[in-house]
């Protein structure tokens, strides 16, 4: 809704609202292989609106915007990053 697309693609390969995507895609809301929220992670978000705050809370995605880079360094934010979606640093 908000019109951002970063999370238009990501919004689809977690098969969020299927009922909104158009009829040549449907056949995927067959598969069960979705990403899950806890897969994802974002690094440098710029003016998320609070539509977005809200689904990224009720989702849990882990989520690092601008200030987080700038306040605690792009390799700090990775290693978190990293962490949040692989907490046993295996794959």
């Amino acid at each position: 809704e908000s019109g951002n697309l970063h999370g238009c693609p990501v919004a689809f390969a977690m098969g969020l609202e299927i009922e909104t995507w158009p009829p040549h895609f449907k056949w995927l809301a067959e598969l069960s292989n979705f990403v899950k929220p806890e897969q994802i992670t974002y690094i440098g978000l710029r003016d998320v609106d609070a539509g977005e705050k809200k689904i990224l809370r009720d989702l849990g995605i882990t989520a690092f915007s601008m200030y987080h880079v700038d306040k605690y360094g792009i390799n700090e934010v990775v290693q978190r990053a990293m962490k949040a979606v692989c907490p046993t640093g295996k794959t």
